[in-house]
């Protein structure tokens, strides 16, 4: 199954707009890749449904906590604004966001 996906995916490299949705032929169930682009193609990739009790245990997966980077100003700036702001506070608190916003 996973071949196919691979294989309907390769082809979609260059499309202009990808859609994909569950289908049922012959009471078998698909995943229907439309393609448009230069060429119009249509892919019909066979799949097996689990039932919710052979689904349950990958549910719970480990899967790691991604790795956020934060990408501070040049120290000298940095110390800048912080030796502004020594009046109002002995404490800096540094938050950076997922969104890329860096706040004291």
């Amino acid at each position: 199954v996973v071949e196919h996906l691979q294989r309907a995916l390769k082809n979609a490299e260059r499309a202009d707009d990808i859609s994909i949705r569950l289908s049922k032929r012959d009471k078998m169930p698909f995943l229907t890749l439309v393609v448009q682009g230069a060429v119009n193609l249509t892919q019909d990739i066979p799949i097996h449904i689990l039932s919710v009790r052979d689904f349950m245990p990958m549910v719970h997966l480990n899967m790691q906590a991604p790795e956020v980077r934060l990408l501070a100003p040049k120290a000298r700036s940095f110390g800048v604004v912080v030796d502004r702001m020594r009046g109002l506070s002995t404490m800096v608190r540094v938050h950076g966001s997922m969104q890329g916003a860096l706040h004291l």
